[in-house]
């Protein structure tokens, strides 16, 4: 009788280790599902996050080249507003050369002296009115300052002679 309790002790034992194996591997079966998911949602979740910085930067480079664009587009008119201004002027000047050659005495000498003047202020002029080209939305304020300053100085200078 012994031999038999002790096998059936014995059966008792590898049921209830074949039960713990079963309930341990369905833990493990249960872990690696949960871990796919997991794994599965992150994927979705990181295409889903890629999609959204990608129409996220495509609106941000249409935002940026409409600025460009804009921003071009008034360079471009200051400066061709800025050269009919200075086509107009050109024409005070010549008047100022033809008056000078008809003058005689201090009058000559003073035109002379004020178209020198007004000849070298031109030409500042002109050079930081061809920079505009290169100017970029960052510079752009200070250039327009300046070059607005070069003109009042050239168009007064014009002006009082």
């Amino acid at each position: 009788m012994n031999h038999r309790l002790f096998s059936g002790l014995v059966l008792v034992a590898l049921l209830s280790s074949a039960s713990a194996c079963s309930s341990a591997m369905g833990e493990q079966r249960k872990a690696t599902n949960a871990q796919n998911k997991a794994d599965t949602e992150i994927a979705a979740t990181d295409v889903e996050r890629a999609e959204k910085n990608r129409v996220s930067q495509d609106e941000a480079n249409v935002k940026i080249a409409d600025a460009q664009a804009t921003f071009t587009k008034m360079r471009n008119d200051y400066r061709h507003e800025t050269s009919l201004g200075l086509a107009d002027l050109d024409l005070d000047i010549a008047s100022l050369e033809a008056k000078q050659k008809t003058l005689k005495g201090q009058g000559k000498l003073d035109l002379e002296a004020s178209l020198t003047n007004i000849r070298a202020a031109r030409a500042r002029y002109t050079t930081a009115h061809a920079s505009l080209e290169g100017t970029t939305a960052t510079t752009w304020d200070q250039a327009k300052k300046e070059l607005d300053a070069q003109w009042d100085v050239l168009k007064d200078l014009v002006d009082k002679s």
